[in-house]
């Protein structure tokens, strides 16, 4: 436990650091290498088996989920030490529902978060979320801005934006992965793909 605990506190420690050091490197939102190193920790804890007892995982996530919550709607972070502590506590209480949700998976046990995430259409999503990511945001900007000199309404815009542009987005994110990221996926993976197409395809590979 010690080593992803001493990663944690220093890629905590350092980001905050060279964001306020060099806040015109890039982005200068650096504090985000403490919220890899969270997710890093969490994945790393839960293959390992660390023993740590597992209710305390899941109440965690909940108390700082809960405090990470009431940060965001009683302050609404704008200046950049309210965005360091809104993100830190956001992604604390995520690192630790992934620790309770991947400790039960591998131990077996039924989690509420667990049930949730394993619900197939769900799952499915999951398959392809990877295209989601690298396609929604170039499509959706370059939609931004072929609607800005319409000159429209703002809740019009927005409504153009999920109603027709969204849906267009996820389309071509879902052609992106048949034509590319499939080829690359794992065989767990694909036999997920396998179970959806042909129910009774369970323990086959393509």
């Amino acid at each position: 436990m010690a080593e992803p605990l001493v990663m944690v506190v220093v890629a905590l420690a350092v980001g905050p650091v060279v964001s306020y050091a060099f806040p015109n490197a890039g982005s200068g939102n650096y504090w985000m290498i403490g919220l890899f190193a969270l997710g890093m920790a969490a994945a790393l804890v839960t293959v390992r088996g660390t023993r740590i007892p597992a209710p305390w995982f899941g109440w965690g996530a909940l108390g700082v989920g809960i405090l990470a919550a009431a940060w965001m709607i009683f302050v609404t972070p704008h200046t950049r030490n309210e965005q360091i502590i809104s993100d830190t506590l956001a992604g604390t209480a995520i690192a630790l529902a992934l620790v309770s949700m991947g400790r039960a998976a591998v131990d077996g046990r039924v989690n509420p978060g667990r049930r949730v995430l394993e619900w197939r259409p769900l799952v499915w999503i999951g398959l392809w979320s990877y295209s989601i990511y690298l396609i929604h945001s170039p499509v959706l900007a370059l939609a931004n801005i072929l609607l800005l000199p319409l000159e429209l309404p703002t809740f019009v815009n927005w409504l153009l934006l999920v109603l027709v542009v969204l849906p267009v987005a996820l389309s071509l994110a879902y052609g992106f992965f048949w034509l590319v990221e499939r080829h690359f996926i794992t065989s767990h993976q694909k036999r997920v793909i396998n179970e959806r197409v042909d129910p009774d395809a369970s323990g086959k590979v393509a």
